[in-house]
């Protein structure tokens, strides 16, 4: 027979642990959520479909007519051109939920926002990641280094793609702060 002592010593250790699992289970949905948003951000930016190739045909004839509306200035004088917001506009409204401003801002300037719409352009045909493989950095905090191949649907590989993406916590939930992207396509293809 278990004394008020036992019992009280049980209880307390049964109210301990659940607290420690508790908490490893909050701990391990914060890593579950920064991970989850890292592979929806990198599947996102590896994707390339025909809508999404017209969207962006679109936005660069956008961004070019900007240029040349830009160029025109009363009186004859020749006008400095301006880049125009067109691409900028088109790939916040893509990524914005998934990426920092400053993360699309580079990805735009590094070219990484159009490495599968020129590989879509090439194949003439949908390019989606497949299969997607993240691992955390060791000793890095939300860092993740990721490997993928991208494929059309018929499962021609079209390019590997790997590189690093860095997630932050901000207001509206995870958000990759930085992407580093390397693709390279089969020699011969």
């Amino acid at each position: 027979m278990l004394g008020k002592s036992d019992c009280y010593f049980t209880a307390v250790s049964l109210m301990l642990a659940m607290a420690l699992a508790l908490f490893a289970v909050g701990c391990s949905k914060k890593e579950d959520a920064s991970e989850q948003q890292a592979r929806l951000a990198l599947e996102e930016l590896l994707t390339c479909t025909a809508q999404q190739a017209e969207e962006i045909d679109a936005a660069m004839l956008r961004m070019m007519e900007e240029r040349e509306a830009a160029m025109e200035v009363a009186d004859g004088e020749p006008g400095m051109a301006q880049g125009g917001t067109a691409l900028l506009d088109h790939f916040t409204g893509r990524f914005g939920g998934l990426m920092t401003d400053d993360c699309i801002q580079a990805a735009i300037a590094n070219r990484d926002v159009t490495r599968s719409y020129d590989l879509f352009q090439k194949h003439q045909a949908d390019i989606k990641p497949d299969p997607l493989e993240l691992s955390k950095q060791e000793g890095e905090k939300e860092v993740y280094t990721f490997s993928v191949t991208l494929k059309t649907p018929d499962g021609k590989e079209t390019a590997t793609a790997t590189g690093t993406i860095t997630m932050k916590e901000t207001e509206a939930g995870w958000m990759a702060a930085n992407i580093t992207l390397t693709v390279k396509e089969p020699y011969g293809r």
